[in-house]
């Protein structure tokens, strides 16, 4: 027990001061919780301009997403939604007090009101849809990690080009 101790000072005492402040840092830093002021800045705005809408007939419906779960066509793993009235070819959102990190949105055009995304039987879309960084559309929907923002500090702006049948 002596020669391990011994061997922990001498490695200590090779390092110096700096590596042992920064560890007495660390452990003070760890038992600390965050004020609510830090707290307050962990959270942020996400603002979403929608382009290239067609016709005022219907809603527009975003759904955003903080992982994979869900996304895009689901209700599981949405952390907000909202369907609005369209009013013009381009609408503006915000979505504030999110808490700083990876989200996705998709937004569809609900053209019947039915509040659900049309296609037909072969899952082809009959309205109009959107992602956030605007991805190439093929076959399929694309992935969170196509459509993925990264949302910190002063919050995001962002565009989202509508694409119809």
């Amino acid at each position: 027990m002596v020669h391990i101790h011994n061997n922990l000072r001498s490695m200590f005492s090779k390092l110096g001061k700096p590596v042992a402040l920064l560890g007495l840092s660390l452990a003070m830093l760890s038992g600390c919780a965050l004020t609510p002021q830090a707290q307050a800045q962990l959270q942020t705005d996400l603002g979403v301009t929608v382009n290239s809408i067609r016709g005022n007939k219907g809603k527009l419906c975003l759904k955003i997403f903080s992982s994979a779960q869900g996304f895009p066509n689901g209700d599981v793993g949405a952390v907000k939604r909202q369907c609005t009235k369209i009013t013009g070819n381009s609408m503006s959102f915000n979505f504030p007090n999110l808490k700083s990190g990876s989200y996705a949105v998709a937004v569809y055009h609900d053209a019947n009101g039915n509040n659900k995304f049309d296609r037909d039987t072969a899952g082809i879309p009959l309205e109009g849809y959107g992602f956030s960084q605007n991805p190439n559309v093929t076959n399929k929907a694309p992935s969170f990690g196509d459509s993925v923002l990264l949302l910190a500090g002063s919050g995001l702006q962002t565009q989202i080009r509508m694409r119809y049948p």
